[in-house]
């Protein structure tokens, strides 16, 4: 049996209780406070309130086009929290937070269990010390999301193959990876454990578990991925047999083909060389990877003392971030579902080197750099021109509130001579600096990410007597007008929407279009046309038809 478990029952419920509240009230701070951010967020939201207003939650659609970019499962959490609350501001964020606060749990559970309550706590610091994982978290994009059930699924599994523990969470790993799949194709990835997993088998490794899994239980665990995958297509059958859906055909080959395989091979955006993932490591993870330099050593024992969970949980890491290297098209966010593993892997190591001088001082450094950061840059912003707080329309209070952080985190360095680690101090300024962004620059920043204000002047400047159309509008547009306008597609062919929009245009007097300048100067220049507004340095102007 692997020796994993010293104090698995050794849980302080004051500890992990107060860690996970501060984490919480940090992540949900600001929530009804702002609307749905470009790029991601309105297009995702508009789809759910759409699926909600039309009671067609089978296929999504973007306007009048279906939406066949990612699998429905996010935008069906979007729609359901709408349905129960009525209330967009409120809803949007909320399946990230719950993912968020799912994943902390779980990572504590499982490093917990193989390790021991202190450990379990580090890991939580981990993830709650990186930049990605709290910015995913605020933020109502699928990745959270995902991380929950490839976090679950690699709970299942290591349980399971490390831990002996019953077959059951074998089955649950691949149900929750079939969830991930229809919440985004790469759901599989904990499946990429198995290869390490096999590997420390065959060379037998002495702390390798001996929990021997049969032809038949690999069968149902295969089973379980597919009744998720499966449940989906039979619905999208349902839409196209019985609702007459045509559409469906023309969804089910771009969404399982173009935008899985073809994407890719041959990704036609985001396109970043090799290395980028790598690179992207040290920005997303930071500042939780700074304790690379003190764990390779211990990794390095680690591994040569055939540690096979420390052993696997790396290279699935690596694997995960050789799979998506290996396609030309590359985001950083794609990185995070290997971010809980990389607690994991790291929490035991970090517990070894907390009490070494270094490591100390190096966070006792790091927080005294952070809090004069802080102070710093809130002072210069408040009384320097042309500063932050005039690009951005951050109000004063936001500053001042940024200021009393780090003048209390000068007093937590203090402290941390003797009355607290530094690395604690460390999590406790960057969860007041995540609540003091959702807090008081929520409502400043709103008017510069979200459509509302540019979609409420349409009634002020063009007046409620005329029908509008919009070309190559965004959703966040379509998200916030006050009443229907003329879509004419947005994956549509630029040359097609100009078409239709002329033809329409030239329908009726009382019609207007707008148009962004550089199409206007292109395809519509004979047309009369004034001035709308400035949206994100893009001219919109307001077109008239030729035949008052």
């Amino acid at each position: 049996m692997i020796n994993y478990i010293p104090n698995q029952k050794n849980i302080n419920w004051l500890h992990i209780t107060t860690v996970l509240v501060l984490a919480l009230i940090a992540i949900s701070a600001g929530i009804g406070l702002r609307d749905p951010w470009i790029p991601d967020e309105p297009r995702y939201v508009l789809m759910a309130k759409n699926m909600v207003d039309t009671g067609n939650w089978i296929i999504p659609y973007r306007g009048i086009e279906i939406y066949s970019d990612k699998p429905p499962v996010f935008m069906w959490l979007i729609a359901a929290l709408y349905s129960l609350f009525g209330s967009i501001n409120i809803t949007f964020l909320l399946p990230s937070l719950f993912s968020a606060m799912g994943v902390l749990i779980i990572t504590y559970d499982i490093t917990r269990r193989c390790w021991s309550h202190n450990t379990a706590i580090i890991s939580v610091f981990i993830l709650l010390g990186s930049y990605q994982f709290m910015l995913q978290a605020k933020a109502a994009e699928i990745d959270m999301t995902l991380t929950l059930f490839t976090t679950f699924a690699l709970y299942g599994l290591i349980r399971t193959l490390y831990l002996n523990d019953e077959h059951r969470w074998l089955y649950l790993a691949f149900l929750s990876m079939g969830i991930g799949v229809i919440t985004k194709g790469v759901g599989f990835l904990p499946i990429l454990l198995l290869f390490p997993y096999a590997y420390t088998r065959m060379r037998k490794w002495a702390d390798r578990a001996d929990n021997v899994i049969t032809p038949k239980q690999w069968s149902i665990s295969v089973l379980m991925l597919m009744i998720p995958i499966l449940s989906w297509v039979m619905l999208l059958l349902y839409e196209l047999f019985v609702n007459q859906n045509h559409e469906v055909s023309a969804y089910i080959n771009d969404i399982m083909i173009r935008q899985t395989m073809h994407r890719y091979v041959d990704s036609w955006h985001h396109q970043r060389p090799f290395y980028y993932l790598i690179v992207s490591l040290f920005t997303l993870w930071f500042p939780a990877i700074l304790v690379l330099p003190w764990a390779i050593k211990n990794l390095y024992l680690k591994f040569k003392d055939k540690n096979s969970l420390s052993f696997s949980l790396f290279i699935w890491i690596a694997l995960v971030v050789l799979f998506f290297s290996i396609s030309p098209g590359k985001r950083g966010v794609y990185i995070l579902p290997a971010l809980p593993a990389f607690a994991l892997l790291m929490a035991p190591v970090v517990e070894i080197v907390l009490g070494k001088k270094t490591f100390k001082q190096a966070a006792r450094l790091l927080v005294i750099v952070v809090s004069l950061g802080i102070v710093i840059f809130s002072v210069s912003s408040m009384y320097i021109e042309n500063s932050l707080l005039d690009k951005y329309m951050l109000p004063m209070h936001f500053w001042i509130a940024m200021l009393c952080l780090g003048v209390f985190g000068v007093v937590l360095w203090y402290a941390s001579k003797q009355y607290i680690h530094g690395s604690t101090a460390l999590i406790i300024i960057l969860l007041g600096a995540w609540f003091n962004y959702g807090l008081w620059a929520y409502p400043s920043l709103n008017q510069r990410y979200s459509a509302r204000y540019f979609m409420n002047n349409i009634d002020i400047k063009i007046g409620v007597n005329y029908e509008v159309g919009i070309l190559q509008w965004r959703e966040g547009m379509l998200l916030h007008t006050a009443r229907p306008f003329k879509d004419f597609g947005l994956s549509t062919p630029l040359q097609t929407q100009i078409i239709n929009a002329k033809e329409w245009l030239e329908g009726d007097r009382n019609r207007r279009l707008l148009v962004q300048k550089p199409v206007m100067e292109k395809y519509l220049s004979n047309y009369e046309s004034s001035y709308f507004d400035n949206r994100k340095h893009r001219e919109w102007f307001v077109i008239k038809p030729i035949n008052l």
